[in-house]
């Protein structure tokens, strides 16, 4: 269930270029929420979206991809962010498969789970 007026819907940008991928998000909260509440949304979503994404790297041969994954969070004010990254340079290829080998995606899912994964967070921290 989406809630529009406890925290705004999540703006989502996936990158992918250079070494490895990377996709950032932004919220913003509507209604009135004290630091520490904030604090415990902002930390239960970062959680919740590295647990997914790397729930769902299913190949692993040395386990530098799986291990590659990390989420920054930034903001205040108000507005917050998220910056969900994995440098290492094949990840991108699992993503979106290649002619060789099928896609396998772990970010994408997660960031189609974002806005109710905030969405529970919010729900808990009320």
């Amino acid at each position: 269930m989406a809630l529009p007026l406890l925290a705004g819907l999540l703006t989502k940008a996936l990158v992918s270029g250079g070494k490895g991928l990377s996709a950032s998000l932004t919220t913003n909260f509507n209604e009135k929420f004290n630091d520490q509440q904030i604090n415990a949304i902002i930390d239960d979503v970062a959680a919740e979206m590295l647990e997914r994404v790397i729930r769902r790297t299913t190949r692993v041969d040395t386990g530098a991809m799986q291990g590659g994954w990390r989420i920054e969070t930034g903001g205040g004010s108000g507005s917050y962010s998220f910056a969900l990254s994995n440098p290492v340079d094949y990840t991108i290829h699992h993503e979106y498969g290649t002619y060789k080998m099928t896609a396998i995606p772990m970010m994408r899912p997660t960031l189609e789970e974002a806005q109710d994964i905030l969405d529970e967070a919010v729900e808990k921290h009320k």
